[in-house]
């Protein structure tokens, strides 16, 4: 990076720590950011407060703590689908290169033709493995972590289709600390911006269609998870040790009000008795065991 010359990109970006720690590496690396633009409805979720609230303990980590570091401009902004002023205005900041890190939201065919050539996403998974929203989610929910770590690709009219430019697989821990994981992903993101993205745009790297096998889509949302009796012990020690730490699962057959996060303990093997729970846990038969699983207090 020290041979080129910096570079400016207008950032698409989601106010979370991976998001905003590449955007920092870009930053601390002599690279310019003209702005950053994050989902507008996003304005109404928690995840505005609590980056808020990261900006006075880890800047870096936070968009508003980087605003306030680098002097930016960040901007909620409607879908761009439908907002051709909103291209106008990406076209007159004239940024060298537009760079989509989590946006969350479908890039439109008008954007897509205006910055053809130095429009790119990083994708946290190695595509073409888990297209689509929540890889990461996806990914352990599949118990296949053979597929994290993180893909430059560019943005084309087909959601995570487009030519790689590069994939930088990242470990996933053995103790299953999302801290950890997300800990170890931020770095592999500025590396993989601050290195490639310079040699994608004076051509030195070609980027390069994506295989057509290995091909898979993210198939389950956040909200609609479930546990139940189809289930292992195995299998739900390892949900409840990676995806509990940011998520909640329905109990098949219990109340909508019943989520559960965390295994408390095995109680032995499955007792053919019903669901049994109170204010903090839920007991149920799993199909080689009785689990009491803790409440979730998520959110």
């Amino acid at each position: 990076m020290s041979s080129r010359k910096p570079l400016t990109a207008l950032f698409l970006g989601a106010p979370n720590p991976l998001s905003m720690g590449i955007i920092a590496a870009w930053l601390h690396a002599g690279n310019r950011v003209e702005e950053i633009w994050y989902p507008e409805r996003v304005k109404a979720t928690p995840a505005i407060q609590k980056d808020i609230r990261m900006a006075d303990t880890n800047p870096n980590l936070s968009m508003a703590g980087l605003a306030r570091l680098f002097e930016l401009e960040c901007a909620a902004v409607p879908k761009l689908s439908g907002n051709p002023a909103l291209v106008e205005r990406a076209k007159s900041l004239a940024p060298d290169v537009v760079i989509s890190v989590m946006f969350m939201d479908i890039i439109p065919k008008a954007m897509i033709a205006a910055f053809k050539g130095r429009l790119l996403n990083i994708h946290p998974s190695l595509l073409p493995a888990y297209r689509g929203p929540s890889p990461i989610l996806n990914m352990l929910w599949d118990e296949r972590i053979e597929s994290s770590g993180l893909t430059l690709h560019e943005i084309t009219a087909g959601v995570d289709e487009g030519p790689i430019v590069k994939s930088l697989p990242v470990a996933f821990p053995k103790t299953g600390a999302m801290g950890h994981y997300v800990g170890a992903m931020i770095p592999a993101g500025g590396k993989l911006l601050c290195e490639t993205v310079p040699a994608y745009l004076d051509r030195s790297i070609v980027a390069a269609e994506q295989p057509l096998s290995g091909v898979s889509h993210c198939h389950v949302k956040i909200g609609n998870l479930s546990i139940g009796r189809a289930d292992s012990r195995a299998r739900v020690e390892w949900l409840c040790r990676t995806v509990g730490q940011f998520a909640e699962f329905k109990v098949e057959g219990a109340l909508a009000a019943v989520r559960v996060n965390r295994l408390i303990e095995v109680l032995g093997p499955p007792t053919e008795q019903p669901i049994n729970y109170s204010d903090g846990w839920a007991e149920i038969d799993l199909a080689d065991a009785r689990v009491r699983l803790s409440r979730s207090q998520i959110g």
